[in-house]
């Protein structure tokens, strides 16, 4: 009884109470991928993962992160498709 009780609030902590971000980068598979934002003039790392082999991907962060973030991989990839800015 304790283990399950302590299983769902894991799964609550887990999927209760963060953000996620999925994706699919196909020509960056096996690569790290890392979801940077800013606390005031520094960088800081608020989740990271590895892409998988088709691509997929998926970062978990907190909540409670308001500001902006971007996505960096370990080849430095740009992730912006230029034909499609206007």
């Amino acid at each position: 009884m304790k283990n399950k009780v302590l299983l769902l609030l894991l799964l609550i902590a887990k999927f209760g109470f963060g953000q996620q971000i999925t994706g699919n980068l196909q020509y960056q598979a096996n690569q790290e991928i890392k979801l940077l934002g800013y606390n005031g003039f520094n960088t800081i790392e608020l989740a990271k993962t590895t892409i998988d082999g088709a691509g997929n991907f998926t970062l978990d962060y907190d909540a409670n992160y308001k500001g902006m973030g971007y996505l960096e991989t370990a080849d430095k990839s740009q992730l912006l498709d230029r034909k499609s800015v206007v």
